[in-house]
């Protein structure tokens, strides 16, 4: 966003709209599509008694108050289908996913309201779910290559830790945003912090990945659990009991 060339228009959809932050990174010239299903969100974001990040943006909004990926397919039917250069899906983040918004049929949904070169970035991070395989293996079902970031703490940047997984029909573009993520994870991290992570996925890191359909996903596939936790799991599904603290027999009940 922050690499664009001045006087080239960009054209910008968001799943999941937040108060709107990244409408601040709008030009005059750009316009943002928000896609938000609750109408409370709405509502608070674009009331200035609370936020004004909307209403201080030079870019041209406009709010979809729907579902957004039924939103994108209805639109993809009209005479003016919406083709954009950047689509953003940032609503993983809770413990309730929509699952719906990362299928293979969602992200074909996706390729085809994107400009040739156009990118979708689904911001994964989350305490509990690894999305980013189910996410790639989706894509390349729908003939897009997949790129991994991972970036520290970065309170210069007023940037806390997340994951992301970027998904084009254009390696090309891929390769750019790949090399200029990783100039900017040339900066200094703070010490102890890991340094940002990208990768760029070929299929052959997918073949494990499971692939979630509109007819098939299974969420329990995603779950990450703390250590602790998984092994307290374990003991109850029947093996050994985890080891406490000052027990070096690892004995013990919780």
């Amino acid at each position: 966003m922050r690499n664009r060339q001045a006087g080239n228009s960009t054209r910008i959809g968001i799943i999941g709209m937040g108060i709107g932050t990244l409408s601040t990174y709008g030009r005059s010239e750009d316009s943002f599509r928000f896609y938000e299903i609750d109408p409370a969100v709405v509502r608070i974001a674009r009331n200035p008694d609370y936020f004004d990040v909307i209403s201080n943006s030079r870019a041209s909004i406009d709010v979809v108050e729907a579902d957004g990926r039924l939103a994108i397919e209805a639109e993809l039917e009209s005479p003016d289908p919406p083709e954009f250069d950047v689509l953003v899906l940032d609503a993983f983040s809770s413990d309730a996913v929509p699952l719906h918004l990362l299928t293979r049929e969602a992200l074909e949904t996706y390729r085809r309201a994107l400009a040739p070169d156009g990118v979708i970035a689904f911001h994964v991070s989350n305490r509990y779910l690894k999305l980013a395989p189910p996410i790639a293996r989706a894509a390349a079902s729908a003939h897009m290559g997949s790129l991994f970031a991972e970036n520290p703490d970065l309170p210069h940047d007023m940037s806390a830790f997340s994951r992301w997984i970027f998904t084009s029909p254009s390696p090309d573009r891929l390769r750019s945003l790949a090399r200029q993520l990783k100039r900017e994870g040339l900066h200094p991290v703070p010490e102890g912090k890991r340094p940002m992570r990208v990768v760029l996925l070929g299929t052959h890191r997918l073949s494990a990945a499971p692939l979630w359909t509109d007819d098939f996903t299974d969420l329990r596939s995603a779950v990450t659990l703390p250590a602790g936790l998984s092994r307290w799991i374990g003991f109850l599904q029947g093996s050994d009991p985890p080891r406490i603290s000052g027990d070096p027999g690892g004995g013990g009940t919780p």
